[in-house]
């Protein structure tokens, strides 16, 4: 038996004020565990965080005339399962807050059945550099529903339900080619 460290997605949504809009269930897991959290006829009020380099992301994807994307590296001590925290614009005045968070799992299964294909590996190197289906089918000189294939074969492979969550695992496994 192995030991994998498994990267799982928590995701919410914020607006400019701080207030919790959306969020799914790890979100939610994530946000009651570490922050105060208030819940009001179905309205959540939060005062997300003290966190001056999350505070500025989430301003700068929800007040901006150009609001642009984050990506912020966590330090350990400070939230020791969380990896990494990417803001995004969403819609106007709302920005998408997603959580890498590390969990160690004991794994049973044998090392054949995590072996990529040398495309898939091209794709996955591509999906690292930031390309999108598009741009990965014209490198690969290959069809859209193609690159849709090994996309889901990479994701199956990794145990992930995201192309994002199977990122994220080939990197903890050194899969990614740089």
């Amino acid at each position: 038996m192995t030991t994998i460290h498994e990267i799982r997605q928590a995701v919410f949504d914020v607006s400019s004020s701080g207030e919790i809009v959306n969020y799914d269930r790890a979100g939610s897991e994530f946000l009651k565990q570490h922050f105060n959290i208030i819940n009001i006829d179905g309205l959540t009020i939060s005062t997300i965080t003290q966190n001056r380099k999350i505070l500025e992301a989430i301003t700068n994807a929800t007040t901006r005339k150009a609001p642009t994307a984050t990506i912020i590296n966590t330090p350990r001590e400070e939230f020791r399962e969380l990896r990494q925290i990417n803001v995004i614009p969403l819609v106007e005045n709302t920005a998408r807050v997603i959580l890498f968070l590390e969990t160690k799992k004991d794994s049973l299964c044998k090392p054949h059945s995590r072996k990529l294909t040398n495309r898939e590996h091209q794709v996955l190197d591509l999906v690292a550099n930031g390309k999108r289906r598009g741009q990965i089918a014209f490198h690969l000189s290959v069809s859209l529903p193609t690159v849709d294939h090994h996309l889901s074969n990479i994701r199956k492979k990794l145990e992930a339900r995201t192309t994002s969550e199977a990122l994220a695992t080939a990197v903890k496994l050194e899969l990614v080619h740089h």
